[in-house]
């Protein structure tokens, strides 16, 4: 289906969150550091360009906004000044067959593969053959700072933060303080293809040996490899200082792996530059994150397997080394996987531009690896940009990206970085020449956002997702927006969005007042600010509480962040922004409120002048006085969404509640953790997966839990009691009165020897529905095909096959009558002749209701009043075990003449 053409010079905001999705195989052939969810990017994508358009990304990192632009068959501007991210972004999207990066691989493990498969060499165990080691476990080596006994770091009892106790006198102390012995070996892990045991277990003396060996087999190797050992000097700055690198014997990038893995990758690298093969370079780049000692093994995590955790270069006492040929085979098979995707999705499209004026001919992308400070485009020549700016001291992006730049330097032709000039981040860090500040990280973003202003088109949007707790990072950021030229709409400019991983359960999470997810921004280029008006301090902090009251009053105790989401915009666009800070917030509110376990509340009595604005806004909006509430108005909202999402699928999972909260709940309006869990406690219970869907579990989700209505659960337990000898029921509790009289609809069309189709919507709700309904056939007697997509959505039907539809129902039991009059209207316009009953099931109390709806002046004249009848649901007799006991023909009745 072709995509609608909008209009770009009169675009909205996006108004909704979107569900974010995990990481596709394309975003998988290397990680990168907080690349965002490429769901949520592409339909920023789709809402703000069309087909054609030009998109700007001036902080590509890893490459989301390329791959989904270039799949909805835009055109992407991709700016990084960071090398690896400009390297990893082209390598997504150039065109590639999988089968030739086999090809590649498989020459060039010609070369290597036995030379370095020998450097892991153990036993297996069991069947006593010869085997290639997947992993070693090492453990450091410390002598007590005061009893000088050595401690094998793994069998300390430890204590945070990074304290171990001697196991010879029994006191604590930290490795930074000890001195440090040769670290000695753990454990390996095995897979043998012989005997397929797969195991971790302790070391053998054989594997002793091995490692002890490897000092003499470095030593005459490095001779020829020594050009393919890094040599470069880690450069002073924040991640060095922040982790005591040197204070642990760790000055050079070689010295982050084991001298086995030094040597493995150094072989490797000398492969891969007779192979040429840039896809291999990114597979060996990959790699690296896995074949170095900062991994671990972690309970829970990557499953069991040594993993590098954190941004950060924090080496652990206990530590993986990881086969690197193993390693590199692994993200070979993730980029043939990325390929593939990118291959069938974008394919021939990728056509990398030289330079602008490529794009306005048949180029797609263009990849600059530089500051966007500064650009190589032309006014108003860029559609929307897209971006993820950096998050302040969050991740130091150039220092990490050293590690991997220390091994691709002769392939990238970039060297080390020392001390990036231009990068546009702070530093926790001081003391060293590139020690960066939070008014560099300003400027930096200001300049940026000027070139964006430049070269975006005049009522176009710069739209980006962030998140940060500091209100100081957020000043930062929106004020760069602001005084670039650019304006974010203040009621629906920010919009709340859930991360990629929702947590499976929050029971016991403790509340921080930090939201996890990001934001999404939209701000606006205007050509001339708005007209802005002096505003006292005093009556700065009157407009504080006002706002703040309000995001009170919808929570009933807002949290900061909460609060944030209602002031930012407003103080922005008032020209306030950098008049207040986040010290400055509480003494505004302490007049009149309180916080308690960091949520602030309204005082009893606050003054005058803020109850007249609490009563103007709560009168405007929940139509009661603001004192007057008697009910939460975010919990009666969450409430809906929850019994909207359980009674339409019977069960859910933790992160499917929290998806249909945040994808319907936006802005100020947003859902907290602590008021979901409150309110899906109160309505729901957690239960087996097993017992909430019909059929069997896969072995691998019978541990899981769900959440179900109570009312639902306590409606089985009587279902099962009352109603085992019922051929057609439902076998989970999915059944409200309006489900169990489209099911007992079912029954009865058994027992008149007719098949029951149940409507598609309906369908949706339930495996159970699908199970029970009868397909309609292609051809229906007396339907004509323009009638068919009506009728697949009427809620019950009953026919006989071909040979036609007997009888269809629509059940209304609180939903506007209306909408199945009008559905029925529909259908006879295009089926006249036809003999088929239609009736409208409704609960005894709207009977009055339905008479007066079916027999209204227009549908009397219409005749409707004469074909369709009404049928009460009581009458259906939905909660007896025997369908029989119901004598249709006895509880239809019609407005008729009368």
């Amino acid at each position: 289906m072709a995509e609608q053409i909008k209009d770009l010079d009169n675009l909205k905001p996006i108004d909704h969150a979107v569900s974010a999705k995990p990481h596709t195989a394309v975003y998988k052939m290397h990680r990168y550091f907080a690349r965002r969810p490429w769901s949520v990017f592409r339909a920023l994508v789709e809402h703000y360009s069309n087909p054609g358009s030009i998109i700007l990304d001036p902080f590509c990192g890893g490459g989301v906004t390329v791959v989904e632009g270039l799949r909805l068959r835009r055109k992407v501007i991709a700016v990084d000044i960071n090398p690896l991210a400009t390297f990893v972004t082209r390598m997504e999207v150039l065109e590639a067959e999988p089968d030739d990066i086999q090809e590649d691989f498989e020459r060039l493990g010609a070369r290597c593969r036995n030379e370095i498969e020998a450097l892991y060499k153990t036993r297996c165990e069991h069947c006593q053959r010869q085997v290639t080691a997947e992993w070693f476990e090492w453990s450091n080596v410390y002598g007590c700072p005061f009893c000088d006994s050595v401690n094998v770091i793994s069998d300390c009892e430890k204590r945070q933060p990074g304290q171990y106790k001697c196991v010879k006198c029994e006191k604590w102390f930290k490795p930074l303080d000890a001195k440090q012995h040769s670290p000695i070996l753990l454990n390996v892990f095995v897979k043998c293809p012989s005997c397929k045991t797969r195991e971790v277990r302790p070391v053998t003396d054989c594997d002793v040996k091995l490692a002890q060996s490897l000092a003499s087999v470095f030593k005459a190797k490095r001779r020829n490899l020594g050009a393919l050992i890094p040599t470069e000097q880690i450069p002073d700055g924040n991640m060095p200082r922040e982790n005591a690198l040197s204070r642990r014997g760790i000055r050079y990038f070689a010295d982050f792996f084991t001298k086995r893995n030094l040597l493995s990758n150094a072989i490797l690298r000398k492969a891969l530059r007779a192979a040429n093969s840039p896809f291999l370079w990114l597979a060996f780049s990959a790699s690296l994150k896995h074949t170095n000692k900062l991994v671990q093994r972690v309970k829970g995590f990557a499953g069991g397997q040594p993993e590098w955790s954190r941004h950060a270069f924090w080496p652990p006492e206990v530590f993986g080394e990881i086969n690197v040929w193993r390693a590199f085979s692994k993200s070979v098979a993730a980029v043939k996987r990325g390929k593939a995707e990118s291959y069938a999705e974008i394919g021939s499209y990728a056509v990398e531009a030289s330079r602008f004026d490529d794009l306005c001919r048949n180029a797609t992308f263009y990849v600059l690896t530089q500051s966007a400070h500064k650009l190589p485009l032309p006014d108003n020549s860029v559609d929307v940009v897209i971006t993820d700016p950096p998050y302040g001291d969050n991740v130091q992006y150039i220092e990490m990206s050293n590690f991997w730049l220390a091994w691709l330097q002769d392939h990238l032709g970039v060297p080390v970085i020392e001390g990036c000039k231009e990068e546009a981040i702070e530093t926790r860090r001081r003391g060293f020449p590139g020690a960066k500040s939070h008014r560099h990280y300003r400027n930096m973003l200001l300049k940026v956002f000027e070139e964006c202003y430049r070269v975006l088109k005049p009522g176009r949007w710069m739209v980006m997702t962030f998140h940060n707790k500091k209100f100081r990072v957020w000043n930062a950021l929106h004020l760069a927006a602001h005084d670039a030229g650019f304006r974010l709409p203040e009621h629906d400019g920010v919009i709340y969005q859930p991360p990629i991983k929702l947590y499976e359960s929050i029971s016991h999470t403790k509340y921080s007042g930090a939201m996890v997810g990001d934001f999404v921004l939209s701000f606006e280029k205007v050509e001339e600010p708005p007209t802005l008006r002096e505003i006292e301090r005093a009556e700065i902090g009157r407009h504080v509480e006002r706002l703040a009251a309000e995001a009170v009053l919808h929570h009933r105790g807002a949290s900061l962040s909460t609060i944030y989401m209602k002031l930012i915009p407003w103080l922005l666009n008032n020209n306030l922004l950098n008049k207040i800070t986040e010290k400055e917030l509480a003494p505004y509110l302490q007049a009149n409120f309180e916080e308690r376990e960091g949520v602030w509340y309204l005082k009893d009595e606050p003054d005058r002048a803020l109850r007249q604005d609490l009563e103007r806004y709560s009168k405007q909006h929940y139509k009661a006085s603001y004192d007057k509430l008697d009910f939460v108005p975010i919990q009666a909202r969450i409430e809906y969404l929850i019994r909207r999402l359980l009674y339409g699928r019977g069960y859910a999972t933790q992160d499917d509640v929290l998806n249909q909260i945040y994808t319907n709940l936006i802005n100020s309006n947003m859902a907290e953790v602590r008021e979901i869990q409150r309110v899906l406690e109160s309505l729901a219970d957690l239960v087996p997966l097993a017992e909430a869907v019909a059929g069997r579990v896969a072995k691998s989700k019978r541990g899981r839990k769900v959440w179900k209505l109570k009312e639902d659960i306590e409606r089985e337990r009587l279902w099962r009691e009352m109603g085992a000898d019922v051929e057609y029921r439902l076998a989970s509790s999915e059944e409200s009165d309006h489900d169990l009289a489209i099911a007992r609809l079912v029954e009865i069309a058994g027992l008149r020897k007719l098949k029951a189709h149940i409507g598609r919507t309906e369908q949706t709700k339930y495996t159970e529905f699908r199970r029970m309904s009868s397909p309609l056939p292609k051809r229906i007697q007396g339907l004509p095909k323009a009638a068919r997509r009506i009728i697949e959505q009427i809620d019950v039907l009953w026919h006989n096959g071909g040979r036609g539809v007997v009888a269809a129902f629509e059940v209304e039991r609180t939903s506007t009558i209306t909408s199945g009059i009008d559905r029925f209207r529909n259908l006879l316009a295009v089926v006249r002749e036809s003999e088929m009953q239609l009736y409208i099931v409704v609960p005894k109390a709207r009977g009055d209701e339905v008479r007066r709806k079916i027999g209204s002046p227009a549908n009397r004249k219409a005749g409707l009043h004469r074909r369709i009848g009404y049928v009460y649901l009581q009458d259906l007799q939905i909660r007896s075990r025997d369908p029989s006991v119901v004598k249709f023909e006895k509880i239809t009745h019609y407005v008729g003449d009368k």
